[in-house]
């Protein structure tokens, strides 16, 4: 029962998922839609305005050619509308006084008739006094053409135009006047209405292919930029409405935003509220005039499809879940009975009880498959548990000798800290945490003959086979150290023993230095590890020769180098265990951020050995956070405070 009624439920949320994506793609692709309507009015309104545009400026040379013969203008006129039948009317406007036997003032205009003929007249007289008009001063002052506002013509078109300025100049090149062509606005209210038609076809789905009323139709409009209704399609409402003052008196947030984003030339869609109707507004720019183009969906034409498509899709679903209750419920209740019998079985093997009795099944289906693979179980299980027995045995016994291997490792370091108490010329801090039970890095110090050796080394590799090797450098060092004072003498001679005995191929990269305490004169030799930082005043790291690590080439002699410290000194040393460290995000502490802690340190107070190394240990500690340490880690830190054993 709890099985079918599950299904029942997924299969329900999961039909409920479906719907809800159905309703949002149709939403998607209506929204699509017209948002690809209006790009592509908008388009044709701007090849429109080009074609426009190409027409005056392919003739403004023909016209400038005939300022000599007024008479000529004619021509140029009629060739213009006639190449160019997007273009209602053509005037040009002279300066005042140009041609003194025409008048002062002169504009020759010709348009197109109602039988297809041209129509000329000279519309320039006290009447008509162009001269201070912006859309005859603006072009000469800038010297730039551009879309006049809408408006209507009473002069020369008589007819509601919007006209395309482009400046005319002599022969000397003096701005003499404008020439300006009319596109009449009709042009574009057709193509708005059908674009609307289009529109409202698709919406005939959701209103049972019945008309739709005029208040859920479709209907576009364009506005210009100071939001005055260029087309729209209440024609009582062009040049004497205002778009932006309309939606400043609604209550309606949409229409605000909408108002913002054209007056910032975007484009885009809006819900909102308009002339009581809720709407999705799809606006966008058109080019190179200032104005917006507007389609105005409302949202019951727009979502109704998807709406009843959900409604017959959940009512669908809801008969066939019922169908399938109805059904399934006794089949599956038989088909599920012999599952209780394994469910015990189950409870038992998890208990331990590996040789409980399986339910018998006769069937070869399904369950029959289970009760195979439950009696497969039992004998894995059986077996898994006897080799699990050796294993752990086994296990627990190498981590065992691994403790033991780590407590002898670590008991060969340098434990008893401060190492030297009866001496003030000196202090010595080390610290070594490996990354494996076993690892390794090392580090040692002593004084013989009033001179501290030191050293710190990190074999490559990690585990059983480094720390081998780190024992055997280890004793390396004291045994040669204990015979051989300069350092380039000690690692030649440790190099020479490693290589020949270097089956493995593996290496060390060690420093070695030998501190004279009573001048401060530290000689040191560096076999491929990274180079110390004198902290003393301020921080500095120690130039050394990189040279080959230790145990690759037996033939190898290492030379010594040597630096007077001055008292008051401190040395740190390290392995790459410190500026690898890396945290979750695999980011490496590195050079800088050690830096940055010493001269913390430093600056706060603490320059003794084991205040630097702590602060260290806890700046990396925390660097990291929950990542697992990768590396050996070992710092050194020696403090040279003065020539003289006080």
């Amino acid at each position: 029962m709890w099985i079918t009624i599950t299904l029942l439920i997924v299969m329900f949320v999961i039909t409920c998922v479906i719907s809800i994506l159905v309703k949002r793609g149709m939403t998607v692709e209506a929204e699509k839609r017209y948002q690809e309507a209006v790009e592509r009015t908008n388009e044709s309104i701007g090849r429109l305005l080009s074609n426009v545009e190409v027409g005056v400026i392919n003739n403004v040379h023909d016209i400038e050619e005939t300022l000599h013969e007024p008479e000529g203008l004619k021509i140029v006129q009629k060739e213009l509308l006639e190449r160019n039948p997007d273009i209602y009317g053509c005037g040009v406007a002279f300066i005042a006084d140009y041609y003194a036997h025409e008048g002062r003032l002169y504009e020759p205009y010709m348009k197109r008739g109602e039988n297809g003929q041209m129509v000329f007249k000279e519309i320039g007289d006290d009447s008509h006094n162009y001269l201070n008009e912006d859309w005859f001063a603006q072009p000469l002052e800038t010297g730039k053409p551009y879309w006049s506002q809408p408006y209507y013509d009473d002069a020369g078109a008589e007819a509601v135009v919007c006209s395309y300025l482009y400046p005319i100049k002599n022969s000397e090149g003096k701005k003499v006047g404008v020439i300006g062509v009319d596109l009449r606005l009709d042009v574009l209210s057709d193509m708005l209405e059908k674009l609307d038609d289009e529109m409202d076809d698709r919406h005939l789905l959701w209103n049972g292919y019945q008309d739709i009323p005029d208040k859920y139709r479709t209907y576009s409009f364009i506005i210009g930029r100071d939001g005055t209704y260029i087309t729209h399609r209440d024609s009582n409402r062009i040049l004497k409405s205002n778009f932006y003052e309309d939606a400043l008196k609604t209550l309606d947030k949409g229409d605000d935003d909408i108002v913002t984003n054209q007056k910032q030339g975007k484009s885009g869609h809006k819900q909102m509220v308009f002339e009581g109707v809720e709407c999705v507004a799809y606006y966008a720019p058109l080019r190179s005039t200032g104005w917006s183009m507007v389609i105005m969906v409302p949202s019951k034409s727009l979502y109704g499809p998807g709406n009843l498509l959900v409604a017959v899709l959940a009512m669908l679903t809801l008969l066939t879940l019922v169908g399938i209750y109805l059904l399934y419920h006794r089949g599956i209740a038989q088909m599920t009975q012999p599952l209780s019998h394994f469910a015990f079985s189950a409870t038992e093997i998890a208990k331990g009880n590996f040789n409980v009795p399986l339910p018998a099944i006769k069937t070869e289906d399904e369950i029959g498959m289970l009760h195979d693979s439950f009696e497969h179980m039992q004998q894995s299980l059986r077996q898994y548990v006897e080799d699990l027995k050796v294993t752990t045995a086994s296990k627990a016994a190498i981590e065992h000798e691994l403790q033991l291997a780590s407590g002898i490792q670590m008991s060969m370091l340098p434990k008893n800290f401060p190492p030297f108490p009866e001496r003030q010329d000196i202090d010595v801090y080390g610290l070594l945490i490996p990354a494996k039970a076993v690892g390794g890095d090392l580090f040692d110090f002593y004084i013989r003959d009033e001179k501290l050796f030191f050293c710190v080394g990190d074999v490559s590799g990690k585990g059983v086979p480094a720390a081998l090797v780190m024992t055997v450098t280890k004793h390396l060092f004291r045994a040669v150290s204990s015979e051989v004072t300069m350092p380039g003498q000690i690692i030649t001679k440790m190099n020479t023993f490693m290589s020949e005995s270097n089956d493995n191929a593996m290496f060390v990269t060690v420093f070695i230095g030998v501190l004279d305490l009573p001048t401060g004169v530290l000689y040191y030799c560096n076999a491929g590890h990274e180079s110390p930082i004198l902290i003393h005043q301020e921080l500095k790291r120690l130039t050394v020769k990189p040279n080959f690590p230790v145990g690759l080439m037996p033939e190898l002699v290492y030379e010594e180098e040597k630096v007077e410290i001055a008292p008051q000194t401190t040395l740190f040393l390290y392995t790459d265990g410190l500026t690898e460290a890396e945290n979750s995000q695999q980011e490496q502490f590195g050079k800088l951020g050690m830096e940055a802690t010493l001269q913390q340190a430093f600056t706060g107070g603490l320059s003794d050995p084991q205040s630097l190394v702590n602060s260290l240990r806890e700046a990396v500690k925390t660097f990291m956070g929950d990542a697992d340490q990768k590396d050996d880690l070992t710092l050194l830190a020696i403090s040279y405070k003065n020539h003289n054993n006080n």
